[in-house]
């Protein structure tokens, strides 16, 4: 059964008209012929017939010249235009991972570029050779982010040399370096980051920081806008969209990656339109959407706002920019235990995201934290992908909606009643966890094979802090029915400002900020008439 259908043909095609120069890649199949030979083969069969940009020869492993090819890494290998760059994807670009290959061909032809000029230009200067590697899954939806960033400073600096490593395919790798989470990346052998880099701390992560304050500093050119996003998630797109309709210019920035929370959702049943739709999926709508209007900053972190007379300056990563009004769109992350362990064993046993994860513990001993919808949806993933899990949770019911309930119960999960986990336990890797249970004190130490925590959110609310804006008591910013907080010109929406977390209620609150943002730059309603 062929994996590249006509639809796939037709999007490849179109993305593919921007290319500029000619892209030349080789592969190195695998000398099995199984699933990844044949996925492999198809794949790169068909790239030069839906572009004549794009050249692909099949070679064997003995007629690779490259440095970063040794006995450890199995084929499929990607060997990406050695005569521009030096960097290869070891793995079937299946997945998340063929939009690296998407984007890297992009990069390469000259039709794209992931990095801004500033990183470029301090990457440019990198004089010894640096190795990165960086090690990725095709559920991850965080993992073609860091990897394109790592091919970027490839082709711009010939010294780094790019290594993108898929670890199901590679298990012997990711288990020698006790990887159970990814993105994960390595410098020259040593490890620099679990999950996804901003912009900025991967620049940091190839020069060291002894030039971090040539990052910071602060540039005298003012852009300007009618309104500042901060975070694309939900809320800050929907905003984006409605703000940009209305008229007002708008300058949209996100640290991380667009989508927020929604990115790492397996599947979304209660977003009106679509019965059934993945987290990413939807979130490439909506980002599609928000692009006819206006473009985004991804990577390009808001370090500080500032009240300067009747406008804010805003100071980022890269830039200084003055603004009429600020959208708070900051969304929350992810609770810790706080316990012993759970710091030192993060990434290696210990996981806040099933979907990038799960699929290390097929076969495997798993224990989710938490009783809402979160805690559920990730066992339910994790159950479905062939993991033996067990609930524990707090107290004698859960919180999460019924539907869920009731699929949890139905696939027969084990749930530990009235128990927490006090501490996490291991040598390389998680081995145990100490659990108590509330309600009789008694203590079980239980051997597993990975421990997913999912048991609600912080608010990220320093930018709000900063700016005098009223929090309740929980964190939260608080606001009106306009999404209006307690300083002029100053709206926040999304999960930063607590209650529903559900995608249609971040998007319509957003729409309401951006409503309210230009009624009020237009006609300021705390202004006597």
């Amino acid at each position: 059964m062929s994996i590249i259908d006509e639809k796939i043909k037709s999007s490849l095609k179109e993305n593919f008209l921007i290319l500029k120069d000619k892209v030349n890649i080789k592969v190195v199949l695998p000398e099995e012929k199984d699933q990844f030979y044949e996925y492999t083969k198809e794949i790169f069969e068909v790239l030069p017939e839906v572009s004549d940009k794009i050249s692909v020869q099949f070679i064997s492993k003995s007629d690779v010249l490259s440095k970063l090819i040794d006995e450890e890494i199995k084929c499929p290998i990607v060997i990406f235009d050695d005569e521009k760059l030096d960097a290869i994807f070891v793995g079937t670009p299946i997945g998340e991972e063929a939009h690296t290959l998407v984007n890297a061909i992009l990069l390469i032809s000259g039709a794209k570029q992931f990095l801004n000029d500033k990183d470029l230009s301090i990457i440019s200067d990198v004089k010894k050779e640096t190795v990165v590697e960086v090690y990725v899954s095709p559920t991850c939806p965080y993992c073609p982010q860091q990897a394109i960033m790592a091919i970027n400073a490839s082709m711009i600096n010939r010294n780094i040399k790019t290594k993108i490593i898929e670890i199901f395919e590679n298990k012997e790798i990711a288990q020698k370096k006790s990887i159970r989470s990814v993105p994960v990346t390595y410098v020259d052998n040593e490890q620099v980051a679990v999950g996804l880099q901003s912009n900025e701390e991967f620049v940091l992560s190839l020069i060291g920081k002894e030039v971090q304050k040539l990052l910071h500093n602060e540039k005298d050119k003012l852009k300007e806008f009618d309104l500042t996003i901060v975070g694309a998630g939900p809320a800050g797109l929907s905003a984006a969209i409605y703000a940009r309709r209305s008229g007002l210019s708008v300058g949209i920035f996100e640290a991380e990656m667009v989508g927020g929370q929604v990115l790492t959702t397996p599947q979304v049943e209660n977003y009106p339109g679509f019965i059934s739709i993945s987290g990413k999926s939807l979130v490439d709508i909506l980002t599609q959407h928000v692009l006819n209007y206006v473009s985004i900053s991804i990577g390009e972190e808001v370090k500080k706002i500032n009240r300067v007379e009747d406008y804010f300056k805003v100071i980022t990563s890269d830039d200084s920019y003055r603004s009429k009004a600020v959208l708070l769109a900051t969304g929350a992350s992810k609770r810790k235990l706080k316990v012993p362990g759970e710091a030192s064993f993060y990434g290696k046993g210990v996981s806040y995201c099933a979907l990038c994860d799960g699929y290390f513990y097929k076969g495997k001993e798993v224990f989710i934290v938490g009783g809402g919808n979160t805690a559920l949806t990730d066992a339910i993933y994790l159950k479905n992908v062939g993991a033996d899990v067990t609930l524990i949770h707090r107290r004698d019911a859960l919180r999460a909606e019924k539907y869920l309930q009731d699929s949890f119960f139905k696939l027969g999960i084990e749930v530990m009643w009235n128990s927490e986990v006090k501490e996490i336990l291991g040598k390389e890797s998680v081995e145990f966890i100490k659990i108590v249970n509330n309600l009789t004190g008694e203590e079980q130490t239980q051997a597993l094979d990975g421990l997913f925590i999912a048991i609600g959110y912080l608010p990220n609310n320093s930018l709000a802090k900063d700016l005098g804006v009223e929090l309740d008591e929980e964190g939260y910013i608080k606001v009106d029915k306009n999404m209006r907080t307690n300083v002029h010109r100053v709206y926040a929406a999304g999960d930063i400002v607590g209650g529903e977390k559900q995608i249609v209620v971040a998007v319509s609150r957003g729409a309401i900020a951006a409503t309210s943002a230009f009624e009020d730059i237009l006609s300021p309603y705390w202004v006597k008439k």
